[in-house]
């Protein structure tokens, strides 16, 4: 069959496979270290997690690409490698794709509605008690339906945990994974509305948002840091 490489790096590779049926998507995840061999023993394979979450978000009433199947590498009792399948949704591109081709064309009030339903997405998916290790735009696809209505398909499937009571840090490094990717062409006003309709009505009072807005800072800043520090030790 055709296939296309989506993303490669070490250890993973997420392939797109047209089948005689349609397309799908395949995410293969070889274990070539110690720590995500444990990691696995401990957890599940990665594909595994994936199809965990994927159920776990369709309980909640959150949309994701269809699972298919999870399959499994087995050498002498140790796992080796994992593949996560799935439907792919072709015609639904990733947030960081869909605002680069859409925020020129549209006005301020477009562009506000649009930022006005990935806030509230994001809102609904904290308030139901659910978390994603990487919220970054890439890890979002959108389907578009109207002129202003929009469904946000979370893919990066392995690292969702649901729990009773969602801490504040969690909440807050979903926030700036969002704001380390898809902000970076936000304009500050822009950034603020953005907040403002993800913490909903009636707003804190205004030292509460303050607060908020400087450990949103200091957190991606250390973020900043932490990355430029991987990029140096790689380089």
């Amino acid at each position: 069959p055709i296939s296309r490489v989506l993303k490669q790096d070490k250890g993973t590779a997420v392939t797109v496979v047209q089948t005689p049926t349609g397309a799908v998507v395949i995410k293969h995840h070889a274990l070539l270290t110690w720590r995500r061999w444990l990691d696995a023993q401990m957890y599940g394979s990665p594909a595994r997690r994936a199809w965990k979450g994927a159920q776990l978000l369709q309980r909640h009433g959150f949309p994701v690409p269809q699972p298919l199947g999870v399959f499994e590498r087995h050498v002498a009792g140790i796992l080796t490698e994992s593949w996560y399948c799935s439907e792919a949704l072709l015609t639904h591109p990733p947030l960081n794709v869909y605002w680069q081709r859409r925020r020129k064309q549209w006005t301020l009030r477009q562009r506000r509605l649009f930022l006005r339903a990935l806030a509230e997405f994001l809102s609904a998916f904290h308030a139901a008690g659910l978390y994603a290790g990487d919220m970054r735009d890439a890890n979002l696809l959108v389907e578009e339906n109207g002129l202003e209505q929009w469904k946000f398909y979370l893919v990066d499937l392995d690292r969702v945990l649901h729990t009773a009571s969602l801490t504040e840090q969690r909440r807050l490094k979903n926030l700036v994974q969002l704001d380390r990717t898809l902000g970076r062409s936000l304009h500050s006003g822009d950034r603020l509305f953005f907040l403002y309709c993800y913490l909903g009505h009636p707003l804190p009072p205004p030292t509460a948002r303050q607060y908020l807005i400087q450990r949103l800072l200091r957190l991606r800043n250390r973020k900043e840091h932490e990355y430029a520090r991987r990029r140096q030790r790689r380089h």
